[in-house]
């Protein structure tokens, strides 16, 4: 039974006492376990929305689902991969060991008389490397213009460090 939560900066140990075997508990104090962990955002606040996943349970955890979209059309002249706007950022806390499996889905308009290509990836702790499967969008020179596609793109990644991670758009 949980009397009392405290908040504490330390790392989770895994217990290899008898009748404790398995359970996560405070690094140094096995008197308290693990119960979950959380991310206070300005305010300070708790956060838990589609776009910002940072209260998690240890237990029962479901997997979690987020989501985001550009509010307005976006776009950029850059040639090198750049984050288009940060609106679209998601961050969630991943414990230690979790997959985390993104999937993005864009859509490229030209009203160019000439074609144009047009790259999209995702990007993951903050980083500007992409992952290795982006999408390409070819928008054809029609000679009158206005021409659209769509495609998405998804990565699974492993081997994250526990706490806060993001996808950058």
């Amino acid at each position: 039974m949980v009397t009392s939560l405290e908040a504490s900066t330390a790392g989770h140990s895994t217990s290899s006492t008898a009748g404790s075997i398995g359970v996560e508990y405070k690094t140094g104090d096995e008197t308290r376990s693990l119960v979950g962990f959380a991310r206070i955002i300005t305010g300070p606040a708790w956060q838990d929305t589609p776009a910002q996943r940072l209260v998690r349970s240890w237990y029962n955890d479901p997997a979690i689902l987020s989501y985001n979209q550009f509010t307005a059309s976006r776009s950029t002249t850059s040639a090198s991969f750049t984050e288009v706007n940060s609106e679209i950022r998601i961050e969630a806390l991943v414990w230690s060991g979790e997959i985390w499996d993104v999937m993005e889905g864009v859509a490229g308009f030209s009203n160019s008389t000439v074609s144009t290509n047009s790259f999209s990836a995702i990007g993951i702790d903050s980083t500007r490397t992409p992952e290795p499967n982006g999408v390409l969008l070819t928008l054809l020179g029609t000679g009158v213009g206005g021409m659209s596609v769509g495609a998405s793109a998804r990565s699974i990644k492993t081997g994250l460090s526990e706490g806060i991670t993001g996808r950058r758009g």
